[in-house]
């Protein structure tokens, strides 16, 4: 799976003031919510931080913990829908602007990536 070996590679050759990868499933992202919100969620719901509070620390550029930050590796847009769900009823673009809006909110671009495994995404 790509998603994964681009996870490997990353920590691979990560160095000492890199962040930290972590393959999050978009499927689960009600776009509704804010962007950092969720993902904070997802990281303490899978027992990855201690707590939401220390996910939003780490997933801030300008974090004052001393550790490092998280990289959050977005899989998953061309599942967000049920298979077969027309084109036009994606949620694809809306995640999409989704990411672009919170992301562009956030101080100091944090670095994430967003994947997806097949082309021809939203209208």
């Amino acid at each position: 799976m790509a998603v994964t070996q681009l996870a490997d590679y990353l920590l691979g050759d990560r160095s000492e003031r890199k962040p930290v990868p972590v393959i999050v499933r978009l499927t689960s992202w009600n776009t509704d919510q804010n962007l950092l919100d969720w993902l904070a969620g997802e990281l303490a719901d899978r027992s990855l931080v201690p707590n939401r509070a220390v996910a939003k620390e780490l997933l801030e550029p300008c974090s004052i913990l001393p550790i490092l930050p998280i990289l959050p590796i977005l899989d998953g847009l061309d599942e967000m829908d049920a298979p077969g769900a027309p084109v036009s009823e994606s949620r694809a673009p809306e995640a999409m602007k989704r990411i672009n809006k919170d992301y562009q909110r956030t101080i100091g671009k944090p670095p994430l990536a967003v994947v997806c495994r097949r082309n021809g995404l939203g209208p």
